[in-house]
């Protein structure tokens, strides 16, 4: 499994970062899930999707359990969609596996704690023999 870290150093960057890569793998008709750790942040991304794209809203749901949406926003430890991509936006490592293909990381440098999480997860993906990179978004 490849995880693609993409530093970020402001919540502007953040939002677009995220924003790019739903926009990316909807455009090419892949499924993407995004994992968050609260529903505040589900709602949060919920919002964003149906408002923030200049060419228009992202089709999303937040969802509890599987669904054929392509772009699929959940608090659970479960791949819900099937989605190849996943956008990780917990503070521990993400836990899903197959058929998740790539996982991405924000590495946050936004504050000194984020950024310690970040090098935390770089850490663990990396004793568990995932491809780690960094990407540009």
């Amino acid at each position: 499994m490849r995880v693609v870290f993409f530093r970020v150093t402001s919540p502007k960057e953040k939002v677009d970062c995220v924003l790019h890569l739903v926009r990316k793998h909807f455009e090419k008709k892949e499924s993407i899930l995004l994992h968050v750790s609260s529903e505040k942040s589900a709602l949060f991304l919920d919002g964003l999707f149906w408002k923030a794209p200049s060419e228009g809203f992202l089709p999303h749901a937040v969802v509890h359990k599987e669904t054929t949406e392509c772009i699929a926003i959940t608090q659970k430890a479960q791949n819900l969609n099937g989605a190849r991509f996943v956008v990780n936006l917990c503070p521990q490592p993400c836990p899903l596996q197959a058929p998740c293909q790539v996982i991405y990381e924000l590495e946050d440098a936004t504050c000194p704690k984020a950024e310690t999480l970040a090098k935390e997860r770089f850490a663990v993906y990396h004793s568990q023999r995932y491809e780690v990179e960094m990407g540009l978004p």
